[in-house]
């Protein structure tokens, strides 16, 4: 069907065609339409913009004479008021015309039911608009602006100045330069901002901005430009920022893809077919825990169950340290430091019965001199022609609180774990009399002389594969958590090549037998099969004795030092190291001990660790850590038993440390039939190495009765 359409300056208005057609009396080839009569203002009258008398007169003509320009519209289209747009706003939105437009749609729409249809932005639009037309032209600007934006905005500045003066009496040979402090102090200023921006542009546009230096993890920001279209565009929604992007339910699909996305996000529809798009890099993970109360009234105990996944990659770095060349242990490479003892090494090599001392180079010594514990001294290592040394000052480590020693004496571990420019030394007097270093070194410093230490960690230029501290730190530790609750009996591990799900977890060995990674690797040399050595689980806790270790936590400690690439002999299965070998092939990852660039090592992962364990603590608690920091705002979903707990209700949840406490916890456990608490949550990434990027299409087709088709 042919109309024409009556276009104002700001309003378009479109004519239903078949309830007014008339044939004309002017002939079988000639069909003519008369709009009907509306109330319009004079500067719209559709009569006077033709220049025509108020009588109705044909606007268009169906035959064989020439017709002015036409426009297709739907039949069955209503008449519409389309939002208006941003031409000449002044002239329109701040007269009374503007006000007669909106009382005559209103009189049109209660006189032509059903073919007067004026989409909601557009209302809302008129309906502001005319509020500004009663108020007059005063502010006519500001108006202008609150008639087609909605916009909150908060901004935040933080400044802070700051200063000191230092001097030093003495003053030390290597800091002179704070031996006479200027007068005017170096002031140091410390710029923040923040700002919320909430609302809508356009109707069309929503924006959601919550951005803030001040906040710890960068992930907390949040950036969210949203446009709607209209209910026949193709394009029904674009989203820009951070987006969602929901799976369809399938048993084919069992994983997530989490909300922290930083990207594009369309949805669409093309006839039956519905699409959604996105494109974005991945900047949280989706995490799930499950704790449980047991055991009889008044001796409840609370379980927390969790499965941890790490990477061949993922072992413990700065905490663990040989104080020995480990090439001097009797068995290297393969030396299960849970089973060692002082006999292995040589006498004139083995720590004696004097303390070791334990030094821990500082970065910053200008502000720390005046403090105890501080010496100035040199350390070294060497292997072969290779020699490494690190000079600057050292803090005096003290036993039992900064560090244990292993019984064996052959190696220590720390309670904190060092940074990559940290360093580590130490001194010791051997069992046949011998010094490591120059023992009780405070001493030759108080003398003015500068001691020497055995360098055990170089700074990170220096502490490389192939360098003569490399060797000295660990890397067959993984840690299964920081809290000593965990019951190692309840710790269980698989080893597969890639994900669990769709990785492979066995090999063939010359036998023909299956032998899992578990067993090639040496976790699983006791009985039962399939399942950790209980001698493989090292938990600090036990061994000491004591309430508070010095180290807390459970780990999981390889009977070799480079497990993936040199794996120990297998008893159970009749294999030597070189057998072993042979059989993992090509799947030996030697990357994660070797590569020269730290970036390679890390992200060289090639075995994954799946590791389920159980955390247990007595009583009823009314908090509890989920175990993660940066846990995105209201993704969290909390069950107790099958209710779902509401937070602010049930629970309060300190989002930055993962920290849930119960409101009422004994009364929610008295309620629930199943004592179990299973949480979910998205955890945004504070560390990743290299981003991943998420890119998908999902096409639907509803099939009425019978479904909906997906295309993924």
């Amino acid at each position: 069907m042919l109309l024409h359409v009556l276009t104002a300056s700001l309003v378009t208005v479109s004519a239903p065609p078949p309830a007014f057609a008339l044939a004309a009396r002017a002939g079988p080839d000639t069909v003519r339409w008369t709009p009907p009569p509306l109330p319009w203002p004079p500067f719209l009258d559709p009569e006077r913009a033709f220049g025509r008398g108020r009588r109705a007169e044909p606007i268009g003509r169906l035959g064989l004479a020439p017709l002015p320009p036409f426009r297709r519209v739907s039949p069955e289209a209503p008449l519409v008021v389309q939002q208006p747009g941003l031409q000449r706003p002044a002239a329109w939105l701040l007269q009374p015309g503007w006000l007669r437009v909106r009382r005559a749609v209103e009189r049109s729409r209660a006189r032509l039911p059903g073919l007067l249809h004026v989409p909601a932005p557009a209302a809302r639009t008129l309906a502001r608009a005319a509020r500004l037309g009663e108020a007059g032209e005063e502010g006519g600007a500001r108006g202008l602006s609150e008639a087609l934006s909605d916009l909150d905005v908060s901004l935040i500045g933080r400044a802070e100045l700051g200063g000191d003066w230092t001097r030093f009496r003495p003053c030390d040979a290597d800091v002179q330069f704070a031996c006479d402090p200027d007068l005017i102090p170096r002031l140091d200023p410390d710029l923040q901002f923040g700002g919320r921006i909430e609302g809508t542009v356009a109707e069309r546009i929503s924006i959601d901005v919550d951005f803030d230096q001040a906040r710890e993890f960068g992930g907390a920001n949040d950036v969210r430009i949203r446009y709607d279209g209209a209910r026949d565009d193709v394009l029904q929604s674009l989203e820009v920022g951070d987006v969602t992007f929901d799976l369809p339910a399938s048993r084919f699909l069992t994983e997530g893809i989490p909300a922290g996305n930083f990207g594009f996000l369309a949805r669409g529809q093309v006839g039956p077919v519905f699409f959604r798009g996105v494109w974005a890099q991945q900047r949280g993970d989706l995490s799930r825990r499950e704790f449980r109360l047991s055991g009889p009234p008044g001796e409840e105990t609370f379980v927390q169950v969790d499965t941890l996944v790490l990477d061949d990659a993922d072992y413990v770095k700065g905490q663990f340290f040989f104080l020995v060349d480990p090439r001097s242990i009797e068995g290297f490479p393969h030396v299960d430091v849970l089973d060692l003892d002082a006999s292995r090494v040589p006498a004139d090599v083995a720590p004696g019965p004097d303390p070791v001392q334990v030094y821990r180079f500082e970065v910053d010594p200008v502000s720390r001199q005046l403090e105890n514990g501080l010496i100035q001294a040199d350390a070294v290592a060497q292997l072969g022609t290779d020699r490494v040394e690190e000079s600057g000052w050292f803090r005096y480590l003290q036993p039992g609180e900064d560090y244990v020693v292993h019984p064996s004496g052959l190696w220590i571990a720390l309670r904190s774990p060092l940074r990559r420019d940290e360093v580590l030394a130490v001194t010791y007097v051997t069992a046949t009399g011998d010094t490591v270093g120059t023992y009780n070194p405070e001493r030759v410093y108080n003398r003015g002389e500068r001691p020497r230490l055995q360098l055990l960690k170089a700074s990170n230029a220096q502490h490389q594969p192939g360098r003569p501290t490399w060797d000295f730190e660990m890397h067959q530790v993984y840690r299964v958590s920081t809290s000593s609750d965990v019951a190692p009996e309840a710790v269980e591990l698989t080893i597969s090549v890639g994900e669990l799900s769709a990785g492979r977890t066995f090999r063939t060995i010359p036998s023909g037998e299956d032998a899992t990674f578990l067993r090639l690797f040496g976790m699983d040399e006791e009985s039962p099969l399939d399942h950790v050595d209980r001698s493989h689980i090292y938990r600090p806790a036990e061994e000491f004795f004591e309430d508070r270790p010095a180290v807390e936590g459970v780990f999981l400690v390889f009977p070799t030092l480079r497990p993936f690439l040199d794996p120990p002999p297998v008893r159970s299965l009749d294999l030597t190291a070189e057998q072993v070998a042979d059989v993992l092939g090509a799947d030996r990852n030697a990357a994660i001990y070797d590569a020269d660039d730290p970036f390679d090592r890390d992200a060289g992962g090639l075995y994954r660790l799946t590791i389920p364990f159980e955390r247990r603590s007595e009583g009823v608690i009314s908090s509890f850590s989920l175990g993660a920091i940066g846990i995105r705002e209201g993704s969290e979903r909390i069950f107790l038993g099958d209710r779902l707990l509401l937070r602010d209700v049930d629970y309060r949840i300190d989002y930055d440390i993962g920290q849930v406490s119960l409101i009422q916890p004994d009364a929610l456990f008295a309620q629930a039939t199943d004592p179990v608490v299973r949480a979910s949550w998205e955890q945004r990434s504070i560390f990743r190495v290299a981003p991943t990027s998420v890119a998908g299409l999902d096409a639907s087709w509803r099939l009425g009765r019978a479904g909906t088709m997906h295309l993924l």
